[in-house]
């Protein structure tokens, strides 16, 4: 053991590393100088052959303002991490030094507190301070950003030192994203291994051998230092990602160096509470400073989210809360007379926090019938009331927010507050605003002047009025001239769009009426009459967003399609479908924006729109339509005529190609800025952290699984489970669906002692503890028109696991082709007899969540909101298990830390077990097996244009997958291997001659009888009780009434 004693004042050289990343080297540069007191320390500027000028001009800078301080080594050739390092151990001989990489932060006092750790630990070898990025020392990683955005890191670092112990933690290895070294520990043990190349490991390597020469490593638990993670080391090609920053060799090259090493940092993570605490503690000061800086935004509309009648303004406020993480949100919305609910969201859910009485539905209500709204405004201390729409609730609401010193933002969304939300007269036209005298529609007592005037005085305490489109402020002001001078324009954001769903090549003599055009002020009377003259000019006629329910003074005809109502995921995918030339708009008020009209042109689709609002505003503005200045039927149908052909349509095309629409993200910063700016003051509280959680008494004896199989089914978790259960150090159930936290176990008292007890009591000490249960993957309620019945997903449950095994719970989930997922899901059910085959399978197949769980990117997306895609393991069927299965469970053997016992499969046919199919023109059939339930050994099962259709609807969503987990899985998942053309439009199927080859027959027997009934009746019911419909299956019918194989196949 060495006691040489360091001095805290000793002198200090700061080793910079350094290649390009500009942004990253300044604040770390700047930081250093700003944030370092201590008294005899110089900086070590090493250029690693930087290629940014922007570099070389501000180390220039740097040197020559502190020139009796900074030093700048310049290589003329970019040599890497450790032998940069090296040349400034050469360079500062008989100094302590820090070894900084060049993208992270540093804080007050932040060297001084390392120093003085040194100074009194006299064998010390090294000294690293917690931080976000800091190996398996990280604190408040996932919360470090939003610090980071909202410039909040300096309180934390503070918060940080002034809360944590002063003794430091040994440790039995530094991280050299910041590494302190004493001169002492330098002189015995030498500079880094330069056979570790380029860098990573040669830290570890450094600790080893300073350990085996009697030193200590030590983690300073009170300094916190910023750490962005790989940026010049992304920039240099040293590492693709910054997701995998380990190299292979050298983790070789270390282990047999230094055997000893993974089983010293395995006891030390075994062993350590300290560092949890550590981690628990800063996440609490994280939340709390989050928190005490957050703006907190209230928006009141007139529809939750959830509502079958959402339109524009709800989805604007939805992508902004979405986007908007910088900020707390409160969704304010009427849910029965006189009473708002405030809801919030948690996680991406949106929950119910309490409901407000408000009084009695009034154009204004007196300030004591909203107590508890401005109640609400100060318990929840809102910054912002931002009111989207006051239909159902009351005006007042502007009054009682100015009362507790809340900023108003007001958007104009529609005319509600002039009197009329359309301004349609009595006939359903829109001549302009309405005359004094008339009658206001939202209000038959009163006549518009008097609607007006009651409303003026509230409107004039807001603090800004926004709209979507200039037309909606010269209507506005035209009755409130006050709002001209402290109103903003600002259009809505759309999302980034794939370039697959802009159409090339669109079918002439196709048009689309699009939206709920039914409703009268969507141009329902001209539509009716533009139907028989579209039709007699040959031109083929969609709806979408309708249903032919709606417009029953339309006949038949075989150029009418009606595709009916879709959710707005859909749209995209069903455009792509139909292919139109034109989309037709013919609103009759002037609409404030228009996302239908964003959509069409995203999606390359010129449009004949009406001569009213934002829609001429946007065509007059950016092309891409023609405007239809006369309503007459025969003009409006003339102009469809001759916008379809050419060179017209071309031109169209053409002007919508050079447009540039406003991102979510983009207009979410704009809204966050306007909204800082109204931000109320917010009272300068000291941070409480809270006492770290205790198990609750008696479940700390529990046996509870470390990993999850989540799914997805009939994607091979049977199959993985299987050679999982036969490793000597995997323990998992026999029991291939625990469904704990999808059934009734879980919300018992006692469920899980219940759990443990019934799962795992069979534990004997094995690393790793699993089950599996395919449907707990089945979390998101996105895209749920494609899913019926009584079986639903359960959003709760990645929530549920979270709170019961814990963050560092690992999840194991495998995906395959959705729509061969699909297809293996339909024949599974209908081996069982869960589905009657109904000839038409987009529709039978919306049943148990057979089309729903392929959207893996959704229910992924809800898992990630409680465990970190590293916490998460994916197999892709196609490119891990089919291509090298070996592969595959080594893989999985080592993200569950256990060694690798040639527990190999010899092939893959379990994984591809099930119903065998085959395609014979354009249908596709299965071969079903043994069964009761269909009757039948050959089903067409399904056509190839609506496998085709299915694909199309998946696509957006296996994109998304795509970008989480930075796999191509759109090369893997193609539509080539269903014949694939280009997307058709969905037809009734052909009436086929189907070979069917049916088992000898068996007299069925009277007890088959009755069971086959109860069994159908219960299907019906949505199978209320899964197991009794499994045993009446499986056990009576099965064995009361036997299908023989057939002798014959296709």
């Amino acid at each position: 053991m060495h006691t040489t004693g360091n001095n805290n004042s000793a002198p200090i050289s700061i080793i910079i590393p350094i290649h390009n990343a500009f942004s990253h080297v300044k604040q770390c540069i700047d930081s250093v100088l700003k944030h370092t007191l201590h008294p005899d320390y110089s900086l070590v500027l090493i250029d690693d052959a930087s290629t940014d000028k922007n570099i070389l001009e501000y180390l220039a800078s740097v040197q020559s303002q502190h020139s009796t301080r900074v030093t700048v080594i310049t290589l003329e050739e970019n040599v890497g991490f450790v032998q940069a390092v090296n040349h400034g151990f050469r360079q500062t001989q008989g100094r302590d030094v820090v070894l900084l990489n060049s993208d992270t932060i540093v804080y007050e006092g932040w060297l001084s507190r390392l120093a003085t750790i040194a100074s009194s630990h006299p064998d010390t070898g090294s000294i690293t301070p917690v931080s976000n990025e800091a190996s398996i020392y990280s604190v408040a990683r996932d919360q470090a950003l939003l610090l980071d955005k909202k410039s909040l890191l300096p309180d934390f670092a503070h918060q940080i030192a002034q809360h944590n112990a002063s003794d430091p933690i040994r440790i039995p290895t530094a991280v050299g994203f910041c590494m302190y070294i004493p001169w002492k520990a330098r002189q015995i043990v030498g500079v880094f291994n330069e056979a570790f190349g380029r860098g990573y490991g040669e830290e570890n390597d450094w600790c080893m051998r300073a350990a085996a020469g009697g030193f200590s490593h030590y983690l300073d638990t009170r300094t916190f230092v910023f750490h962005e993670g790989g940026a010049s080391m992304l920039l240099s090609g040293d590492i693709h990602s910054k997701d995998s920053r380990t190299v292979p060799e050298h983790e070789a090259l270390l282990q047999k160096m230094h055997p000893q090493y993974v089983k010293n940092i395995d006891e030390f993570r075994k062993n350590d509470t300290t560092i949890k605490k550590c981690n628990n503690d800063a996440n609490a000061i994280a939340t709390q400073l989050l928190r005490k800086g957050k703006i907190v935004i209230a928006h009141v509309l007139h529809n939750g989210f959830s509502n079958e009648k959402k339109g524009g303004t709800e989805q604007h406020v939805q992508e902004l809360t979405n986007s908007m993480t910088e900020a707390e949100h409160f969704i304010l919305y009427p849910v029965e007379s006189g009473v708002l609910a405030a809801t919030q969201f948690n996680n991406s859910v949106l929950e119910v926090k309490q409901h407000i009485p408000i009084g009695e539905p009034s154009l204004i209500s007196s300030l004591e019938d909203l107590q508890l709204f401005t109640q609400f405004l100060k318990d929840n201390a809102v910054s912002v009331l931002h009111i989207h729409q006051l239909i159902g609730s009351t005006f007042s609401l502007i009054s009682a927010a100015k009362v507790c010193g809340v900023a108003v933002i007001y958007s104009i969304h529609d005319y509600y507050a002039l009197g009329s939300p359309q301004l349609l007269n009595v006939d359903g036209l829109y001549t302009g605003v309405p005359l004094h005298s008339d009658i206001c529609p939202s209000n038959n007592a009163l006549t518009y002047k008097e609607w007006q005037d009651t409303v003026r005085p509230l409107l004039e305490s807001v603090d800004t009025f926004i709209a979507p489109s200039q037309i909606a402020i010269d209507i506005f002001a035209s009755v409130y001239p006050f709002a001209k001078d402290k109103c903003l324009v600002q259009e809505h954001g759309t999302q980034c769009f794939s370039p697959y769903f802009r159409l090339k090549n669109h079918t002439k003599n196709r048009i689309c009426f699009l939206g709920y055009v039914h409703a009268s002020h969507k141009g329902r009377e001209l539509i009716s009459a533009l139907i028989p003259l579209l039709i007699a000019q040959g031109i083929e006629v969609y709806f979408l967003g309708t249903s032919q329910s709606e417009w029953q003074e339309i006949e038949e005809h075989p150029d009418i399609h009606f595709l009916g109502h879709y959710q707005k995921k859909e749209l995209s995918p069903l455009l792509h479908c139909i292919n139109p030339s034109i989309v037709c708009l013919l609103s009759n008020w002037p609409e404030t924006y228009s996302y239908t009209l964003t959509e069409c042109f995203r999606m390359r689709i010129p449009v004949c729109a009406s001569s009213q609002g934002a829609l001429r505003e946007r065509i007059t503005r950016q092309g891409g339509g023609v405007i239809l200045h006369n309503e007459n039927p025969h003009s409006v149908m003339r102009s469809i005529t001759e916008s379809m052909q050419e060179p017209l349509h071309s031109e169209l095309c053409k002007q919508i190609d050079s447009m540039i629409f406003p991102t979510i993200s983009e207009v979410a910063a704009w809204y966050f800025a306007l909204y800082t700016t109204h931000q109320k003051a917010q009272s300068d509280t000291p941070v409480v952290i809270p006492p770290t959680p205790s198990e609750p008494d008696g479940l700390e004896n529990n046996v509870l699984p470390n990993f999850l199989i989540i799914g997805a089914q009939k994607c091979g978790t049977t199959w993985l489970w299987k050679l999982l259960s036969e490793h000597p150090d995997i323990y998992i159930p026999g029991s291939t669906e625990c469904e704990f936290f999808t059934g009734e176990m879980y919300e018992n008292e006692s469920g899980i002692s219940d759990y443990s007890q019934q799962f795992f009591s069979g534990y004997k000490g094995e690393h790793a503890i699993g089950e599996k249960t395919a449907s707990y993957f089945w979390a998101s309620n996105d895209y749920s028109s494609w899913n019926s019945g009584a079986r639903k997903s359960q959003p709760s449950v990645p929530e549920k696991a979270y709170m019961t095994l814990g963050k560092d719970t690992k999840i194991i989930v495998t995906l395959r082709h959705p729509v061969e997922r699909a297809l293996s899901a339909y024949c599974h059910h209908l081996h069982h007899g869960s589905i009657a085959h109904s000839g038409n399978f987009l529709e039978t197949a919306k049943q148990h969540g057979i089309i729903h769980m392929g959207f893996y990117a959704s229910h992924l997306r809800k898992w990630l909101e409680w465990f970190p895609l590293e916490n998460i393991h994916i197999i892709i069927q196609e490119d891990d298990v089919i291509t090298d299965p070996q592969k595959t469970l080594r893989n999985v053997q080592a993200f569950l830390g256990v060694n690798d016992p040639h527990i190999i499969p010899d092939d893959v046919s379990a994984v591809l077990s099930g119903a065998k199919r085959i395609q014979v023109g354009d249908t596709l059939y299965a071969y079903m097996k043994h069964t009761s339930a269909t009757q039948k050994k050959i089903l067409a099962i399904a056509s190839t244009d609506e496998l085709q259709k299915l694909y199309d609807i998946y696509l957006p969503d296996i994109q998304e997958l795509e970008k989480i987990i930075k796999r191509p899985v759109t090369s893997l998942w193609t539509k080539e291997q269903f014949n694939a053309q280009p997307p058709i439009l969905p037809c009734p199927l052909p009436t086929i001659a189907v070979p069917t080859f049916i088992a000898n027959t068996r007299k069925k027997s009277f007890v088959y009888s009755i069971f086959s009934g109860v069994k159908d009746i219960w299907t019906d019911f949505g199978e209320p009780l899964p197991k009794l419909t499994r045993f009446i299956r499986h056990n009576i019918l099965g064995k009361t009434w036997p299908v023989q194989m057939p002798t014959e196949t296709p």
